[in-house]
């Protein structure tokens, strides 16, 4: 997964400049028809069935950390288009974008289907 912006600036600023920066005690997927990007502008899926989902973090195993629940979201009641990016956001609304990554293979999600990610599957490292 690629850093935004937003963490990028954290990090370093606690790093070089001695900044405090305490992370987020909660972690939530969001699902995007479109790139978010470094900037976190993305076009995020709206619609009144979809909410953000808590992700659940194992531990951090040579370098990576994976998530340890299966996320599920609820059925569309709308068609999402082509789900293109997943993001991890510290708020399940507002908030900031974390991480952002491409899926390798694109989800067309119809009204009436529901998306998820199986345990392990969505993995965060930082090289």
């Amino acid at each position: 997964m690629s850093m935004t912006d937003y963490l990028e600036n954290k990090i370093l600023n606690a790093i070089f400049k001695r900044t405090a920066y305490t992370g987020p005690s909660n972690f939530y997927l969001a699902l995007f028809t479109s790139d978010p990007g470094e900037a976190g502008t993305g076009t995020e899926v709206s619609d009144s069935a979809y909410k953000r989902q808590p992700i659940i973090f194992g531990n951090i195993i040579d370098g990576a950390i994976s998530n340890t629940n299966v996320i599920e979201f609820a059925t569309a009641s709308t068609d999402y288009g082509t789900i293109t990016h997943v993001g991890i956001y510290d708020s399940q609304s507002g908030g900031n974008l974390l991480f952002y990554k491409k899926l390798t293979t694109p989800i067309v999600v119809g009204q009436g289907v529901g998306v998820s990610v199986q345990a392990g599957d969505l993995t965060v490292s930082l090289d």
